[in-house]
């Protein structure tokens, strides 16, 4: 009798070991998995969500910005500085096993708990001061407008946005208060030099001379007979030297020779002045005398350049929009099915980057807990 409990003992003894033994291998393994990193696998899910946030952060606070300059309203732009995330994972596992020989039956406990904490720090740090005033009323330079159409933006878009005049040609003044009409020679010349730029028929150079950048524009001799004929109509339009094909870039209103070619550009809030223009606003607003209305531009819709740039006005935001604000109790939107607009939004927002409006260099200091 007794080797036959000695055997029962021995068993039961095995059996409640081999189960207790799997409990504390479990409790090994989730700390051996709560030892590994979590801060590599964040990256790319919050890197991207991130950056999605905070462009479509920028694009509301452009539109917002134009409407308010519609009202007459002062614009204010704010940027994100910093973005820092802390992670934390915190696992807790507990085992109990209890067995007798002498009480019937035998029980196991197993509990477990995590907390994860996700802490963003993002630090704002609005626009102002006298750089950013004086950038924003800056002309934008000669050169960076040539950049852009030789980056492959439309050549009717960024003359029609950017430049107010080219040799004496002038250009719409669309402002909320003023609206003078563009010349027809100004958009004779636009379709010629979008022939032209869909042909590849000419580019800028920049040289450095003395400290000073030198811009100069050329025209390809080596093209077809309707692409001569376009370079040979923009000569005429600017009153360039029909013989030469390389002119040296100024800004200015005139130019000093035939050899030249004179550029008056834009500021960013003429610039966004002029797009603020041609937004929608509802009639009571106009009625109440809170804003103004603005004119059509006859000769551009002569010419069969249509507005550049549509923002539309509801009291409710519709689902299709591209960009949506609110003010004075109204929706503003863009159509997110018009990619005239949503291209000018996203054209507005390069130019912004452009005139160097943001001071580099001014990273604030955070302090964070360490653990």
């Amino acid at each position: 009798m007794t080797s036959g409990k000695a055997g029962t003992y021995k068993m039961k003894a095995g059996t409640e070991t081999s189960r207790l033994l799997t409990i504390y291998l479990i409790v090994l393994g989730t700390g051996a998995l709560g030892c590994r990193s979590i801060g590599p696998g964040t990256i790319s899910r919050d890197g991207f969500d991130y950056t999605t946030a905070i462009a479509d952060g920028w694009k509301r606070q452009m539109l917002l910005n134009l409407v308010k300059i519609r009202y007459a309203d002062v614009p204010m732009f704010v940027e994100v500085s910093s973005v820092i995330s802390q992670y934390a994972f915190e696992t807790q596992l507990s085992a109990r096993a209890t067995w007798d020989e002498f009480l019937p039956g035998n029980g196991q406990q197993l509990a477990g708990a995590g907390h994860y904490v996700d802490r963003p720090t993002i630090t704002y740090q609005p626009l102002q001061g006298e750089k950013f005033t004086r950038n924003l009323l800056t002309p934008l330079l000669p050169s960076a407008v040539l950049t852009l159409i030789e980056a492959g933006w439309p050549v009717d878009r960024v003359l029609r946005v950017a430049v107010q005049s080219i040799n004496g040609l002038n250009n719409e003044t669309s402002a909320i208060t003023v609206h003078h009409e563009a010349e027809a020679e100004f958009y004779w010349l636009i379709s010629a030099l979008t022939h032209i730029q869909e042909e590849g028929a000419f580019g800028t150079r920049v040289e450095n001379r003395d400290g000073a950048a030198i811009v100069t524009l050329f025209f390809d001799d080596d093209v077809e007979e309707g692409t001569k004929q376009e370079i040979a109509l923009a000569k005429e339009l600017l009153h360039l030297d029909p013989k030469a094909n390389t002119y040296a870039v100024v800004q200015g209103v005139l130019p000093r020779s035939s050899d030249e070619i004179a550029i008056q550009t834009r500021s960013l809030m003429e610039i966004m002045r002029a797009l603020a223009g041609q937004i929608d606003v509802p009639q009571e607003d106009v009625e109440s005398g809170w804003v103004t209305t603005t004119l059509p531009n006859v000769v551009a819709a002569k010419a069969g350049y249509p507005r550049l740039f549509r923002v539309r006005c509801r009291a409710v935001e519709p689902h299709h929009a591209y960009a949506s604000v609110d003010y004075r109790g109204h929706s503003f939107w863009i159509d997110g099915r018009e990619p005239h607009s949503k291209r000018m939004l996203s054209f507005l927002m390069v130019l912004f980057s452009l005139s160097e409006t943001s001071e580099p260099g001014r990273t604030p200091f955070v302090t964070l807990p360490a653990g």
